[in-house]
């Protein structure tokens, strides 16, 4: 053990001296393939030992950005045998798109005290299509097996680097030695280059070349950047997390002005009064809201009739919400069309809200375009405009003192709750005339759900009563849409029997299906078989149908925040009658515990009368995103929860 724990020091110390333009191709040693772990990281699958990434313009008319990525991985575990599948993504658009022009993938093995080098046919690497923006290239490397080492080193060529140069992610989902990353821009290019992350340069350098761009005869100097990290950690996500480019250790290019050979100047990054320009006369945007009339054509008459904006609003959203299907696709542009949409019945986020917002200004409603970045898609950049970094519209309806943000792509979100995808900072708000604005997405909804539960114990342990479950806002929305999901009320039924185990649903009832009805409920009248029998007596655990099964919070610490997107509540009471002949023996101790600051609590508490026992069971939090500072203290709150549902009750015979 100790030969091979120096022996994996020795590659962090020869990969982590540095490296002039990458490193040679199969230059692989015995003393790493006899390494067995990685000091660093005892958890590790697979560690990266070596990678370089080096990026640049061709002067070739039919090439664009050329990137080249080269890494070795050595895997440690049997869960990282998936690093021998290389997945390539490809960009598509509607005449161009990013293409493949060489890869070399290797596995390497020690055979017979030997190096033994096994290639991947690369004439196997096939296309999957992953939806119309994007390819994946794939293929797999061949015998690799715990204590492989791959080398994979492929060329791209990117059309579409005009308005971002390649990123590079130092960190990824396993470790890395050593990562270094080259860009070289010429000077008619200039980049915002930005920084997210926690980890620290190891290089941060860039040095002028001269003539290093010449497109049609011309010439330009180059600026290049290196940068380099060492002893890079995995990037561990956990639960509650928004997008992890909001996150991980990355650098960001972001193309800010264009400067041609002939002297004219295109500036990219411009300020908010040009962006506003560009969205209202932006044919997919601030186009489509000129179709108006077409949306309200079958219903112009009936909107025209109704006084109350409020009530009109929600006509015109209820017409949409129904007329044009979402097709799964997001993203700010109108695809097809607001008219055509409509004809086809179907349409991306787009298309559908557009089509809201230009109805409603059709109607003489105060109604305003709102660019939203999701939750997967990371933070929209505050200091200057990058509309590239918006991948939604909902339209702002204003309605006397009131706001709503309201988005009509889903039959079973209620007019004002946006979809839960879309709970991530702020919008920016483009009204018909004055200049936009930045606006805090606050929820209207939260996450809530109260169960009360009437039971009344059996002598052999059985219980026999009612069962009402109630879901409000976003817990609502969930249950409807997974309502929707079944051909009746009693596939749904059947389906929940499935999931209560050790219970016989003699009756069940089902409120509120209607978006506008304040809540879901399940009633249920049912039989519940002894969950644990115990010599004399049994054991009893009240939350047999809906209990954690661990802490989602695992990180002794974590760096970044936890995200819920809303506020939670969740309460269970429990009315618990048992036989005069039975006591309680044991039961968990009252526990409360709050979070500073007002960030949230839980509380449990039983009371027993002899006959019957009250089981309060409480957890808020009262807040919708945590900081590093509170992770301690929510992990707690977790803990204590965790352990109250684990805790079995005791009941034995009196005497």
């Amino acid at each position: 053990m100790k030969f091979f724990f120096l022996a994996f020091l020795s590659v962090i110390t020869f990969a982590a001296s540095g490296q002039e333009h990458g490193f040679p191709y199969g230059q692989v040693s015995i003393e790493q393939l006899a390494a067995t772990g990685y000091a660093r990281d005892s958890s590790a699958n697979a560690v990266v030992l070596r990678e370089f990434g080096d990026a640049w313009v061709s002067s070739d008319a039919d090439k664009g950005l050329i990137f080249e990525h080269h890494y070795l991985i050595k895997i440690l575990k049997t869960e990282g045998l998936g690093k021998a599948n290389i997945s390539i993504p490809l960009r598509k658009g509607d005449t161009k798109q990013q293409r493949l022009l060489s890869i070399k993938a290797s596995a390497y093995n020690i055979q017979n005290n030997k190096i033994e080098e096994t290639q991947a046919n690369t004439k196997n690497i096939f296309t999957e299509k992953t939806n119309k923006y994007w390819d994946e290239k794939k293929i797999t490397i061949p015998n690799v097996r715990v204590g492989s080492i791959i080398e994979v080193y492929y060329t791209l060529d990117d059309p579409f680097f005009f308005y971002n140069f390649h990123t590079w992610e130092f960190q990824s989902d396993i470790p890395k030695v050593y990562s270094e990353y080259w860009a070289t821009i010429p000077g008619n290019y200039i980049y915002n280059i930005t920084w997210r992350g926690f980890q620290k340069f190891s290089k941060n350098e860039s040095e002028l070349i001269r003539e290093c761009y010449s497109p049609s005869g011309q010439k330009a100097d180059c600026g290049r950047y290196k940068m380099a990290m060492e002893n890079i950690p995995a990037f561990k996500e956990e639960g509650y997390m928004t997008a992890k480019a909001n996150f991980i250790s990355a650098v960001y290019f972001e193309l800010s002005e264009v400067r041609y050979f002939d002297g004219r100047v295109d500036k990219i990054t411009k300020d908010w009064k040009d962006a506003d320009s560009e969205i209202r006369s932006e044919p997919k945007i601030g186009g489509q809201l000129k179709r108006g009339k077409d949306v309200l054509d079958k219903i112009e008459s009936e909107v025209k009739a109704i006084s109350d904006p409020l009530e009109k609003a929600k006509r015109i959203y209820n017409y949409v919400n129904t007329s044009i299907l979402w097709n799964e696709y997001m993203g700010m542009f109108s695809e097809e069309g607001v008219k055509k949409a409509l004809e086809k019945k179907t349409g991306n986020i787009g298309d559908i809200n557009l089509a809201l917002i230009a109805a409603m200004r059709a109607a003489d409603l105060n109604v305003e375009i709102a660019l939203i970045s999701t939750r997967q898609n990371g933070v929209p950049t505050e200091l200057h405009p990058v509309i590239t970094d918006f991948n939604y519209v909902v339209a702002k309806v204003n309605i006397g003192d009131k706001s709503y943000l309201v988005d009509a792509s889903d039959p079973y979100l209620p007019f004002g709750m946006l979809p839960f995808r879309c709970l991530n900072g702020k919008a920016r708000v483009f009204p018909e005339k004055a200049p936009s604005y930045w606006y805090d997405i606050v929820p209207t909804e939260k996450f809530k759900e109260v169960a009360i539960m009437n039971l009344t114990l059996q002598p052999e342990g059985s219980m026999k009563g009612t069962l009402e479950y109630s879901y409000f806002g976003y817990d609502a929305y969930d249950k409807r849409t997974d309502l929707a999901s079944f051909n009746s009320k009693e596939d749904y039924l059947a389906d929940l029997k499935k999931k209560m185990r050790l219970v016989t649903v003699n009756s069940f009832d089902l409120i509120g299906e209607n978006i506008y009805d304040p809540k879901v409920v399940h009633k249920f009248d049912v039989e519940i078989e002894s969950l644990g029998q115990l010599g004399d007596g049994f054991t009893l655990n009240p939350f047999f149908l809906d209990k954690m099964e661990s802490n989602p919070f695992k990180l002794s610490e974590r760096l970044y925040p936890v995200n819920f997107g809303t506020t939670q509540e969740y309460t269970i009471i429990l009315n618990l009658t048992y036989p005069e002949n039975f006591m309680i023996v044991e039961k968990p101790e009252r526990t409360t515990l709050s979070i500073p600051g007002g960030g949230g609590k839980f509380l449990f508490e039983v009371t027993d009368s002899g006959t019957k026992a009250t089981m309060t069971y409480s957890l808020v939090l009262s807040r919708p995103v945590y900081n590093s500072v509170e992770y301690k203290y929510l992990k707690e709150l977790f803990n204590r929860a965790l352990q109250v549902q684990n805790y079995d009750w005791l009941f034995k015979k009196k005497g």
